[in-house]
């Protein structure tokens, strides 16, 4: 008689994302942080197939043993493109100028996490990861300038954590986020309108430029819980606070010399201090495994 096993894994998930009033996140919010979860369309959360559980839910470390190590390298590479249907300036006046070109930009986003079962309750653990970014950067003299030249918004996330198997049934983790944000806002400015002289509206020649850069440092924690229902079924609960951020840095400016004595001058264009409010947002995810094995026979 011949017997045949076959494994079926059946995994479910279901996350609800809490909204944040300050920034719509959804554009720079970076989905996936781990190759394994990447390879089930981010539905393992339960399943805990290494370290990156970290991320999904730190109790998941509880299912983790000795030490673990997991890590990715994504490369992104977008592309966008833009069409001109009609550009003008605050006057009416049609804006000349390219669409643009490819404006994303090729970035490559690291991930690292290591876990360590400290005993048969304790496991400890640290995850380095992207959670948000997003980069944006159109080709010098397109019709937008004046609406956006670059944009940037980078994050890294250092996430200590640690997780306590209370029983065989549950399990709990918590961690803390440190989260470094450094952000880049530029785009050109109609200098020539401000002259008063129709003959420069809208002029590549008497365009200025404004630049923001700033950066800061936030904190905020997160928490989870894993049921082991029966020894196929597990769910998972989980939750990531946001982040408020301050990013502090620099507003500067470029006038073209043939505005300098004139333009140049005005308070409105002296480079100063900036801030700016961010508010990274909160998530709360629910998941679950099951696993059912069949015998195949004869």
């Amino acid at each position: 008689m011949k017997m045949l096993v076959r494994s079926m894994k059946v995994i479910g998930a279901t996350s609800l994302f809490l909204s944040s009033a300050s920034v719509l996140a959804s554009g720079y919010h970076f989905g996936t942080q781990s190759a394994s979860n990447q390879g089930v369309a981010n539905s393992g959360a339960a399943e805990v197939m290494d370290a990156s559980t970290i991320f999904y839910n730190p109790a998941g470390m509880s299912r983790l043993e000795g030490t673990q190590v997991s890590g990715v390298l994504n490369v992104i590479i977008p592309k966008g493109e833009y069409t001109n249907i009609k550009t003008t300036t605050a006057t009416g006046k049609t804006v000349t100028g390219g669409n643009g070109g490819s404006f994303g930009s090729t970035t490559a986003v690291p991930h690292l996490y290591a876990t360590y079962q400290v005993n048969d309750k304790v496991n400890v653990g640290v995850g380095v990861f992207v959670p948000f970014g997003s980069h944006t950067d159109y080709e010098a003299g397109w019709v937008g300038r004046y609406q956006a030249l670059e944009s940037k918004i980078e994050t890294i996330n250092v996430n200590p954590s640690i997780s306590y198997k209370v029983n065989d049934t549950v399990a709990l983790g918590a961690g803390v986020s440190v989260q470094y944000i450094n952000g880049q806002i530029s785009k050109a400015l109609d200098l020539g309108t401000a002259t008063r002289n129709p003959a420069f509206f809208g002029n590549p020649a008497f365009d200025g430029e404004s630049e923001v850069k700033g950066n800061d440092i936030g904190y905020g924690f997160n928490l989870g819980a894993l049921f082991n229902i029966s020894q196929d079924t597990r769910v998972g609960v989980a939750y990531r606070s946001k982040i408020k951020h301050t990013l502090e840095g620099d507003l500067t400016f470029k006038v073209p010399s043939a505005l300098q004595s004139t333009v140049g001058k005005s308070p409105s264009l002296q480079n100063r201090d900036a801030t700016l409010s961010v508010e990274t947002p909160e998530s709360f995810s629910i998941n679950g495994f099951f696993t059912n094995l069949t015998l195949n026979g004869r």
